[in-house]
């Protein structure tokens, strides 16, 4: 992934990969309410995982959330129990890329309440990846610029417009307007 480059061509949100200090996350994802989420995490070595235990958790008050756990081919939902009931049936894993190093989740059906730091853990290994989620709050307006009916999101308080699974500020639109009205018009 770089900064800028959609995940995926089905997918509305974007990865940025930020400097990691002690304590913050490694990475941020945003993505709109309701809209599905792949949070990654991989081995750097791109080790085989399948034998190994790696484990997905909320950081939140009181408690850490337990989201999704895997150990040699067992997992929630599959053998394993104690999976926080509002992760249940919204999350999975890629099964065919665990001999890969991947042990990335999906989160199906974002919402406002899934914000915040999750970690994924190879505790057999001491490795840990922290990932910050922003889920951002859709008002289902619809805008129209270059003839492209687009959904249009707040994600905090910066309205943003979806464009070819790209998240453009609406300042960056109105003064991308005005700049070709003044270049190309008068």
């Amino acid at each position: 992934f770089s900064l800028g480059t959609p995940v995926s061509s089905h997918s509305e949100c974007i990865v940025y990969f930020i400097f990691s200090l002690s304590g913050t996350p490694d990475i941020s994802v945003t993505v709109k309410e309701d809209d599905d989420v792949i949070l990654p995490c991989s081995l750097s070595t791109n080790e085989n995982v399948k034998k190994m235990l790696f484990d997905w958790q909320k950081e939140g008050t009181p408690t850490q959330k337990n989201v999704f756990l895997y150990d040699d081919g067992k997992y929630y939902n599959n053998g394993l129990l104690g999976q926080d009931k509002e992760f249940k049936d919204r999350v999975s894993h890629f099964p065919e890329e665990l001999s890969h190093g991947n042990a990335s989740i999906r989160i199906k059906k974002t919402r406002l309440e899934d914000n915040g730091t999750y970690s994924c853990k190879f505790p057999d290994l001491k490795q840990e990846t922290k990932i910050k989620l922003v889920v951002g709050e859709c008002l289902y307006k619809f805008v129209y610029y270059l003839k492209m009916k687009q959904s249009a999101c707040t994600l905090g308080s910066t309205p943003a417009v979806i464009l070819n699974n790209y998240f453009i500020s609406v300042t960056y639109i109105i003064h991308s307007v005005i700049i070709f009205l003044i270049l190309y018009v008068l």
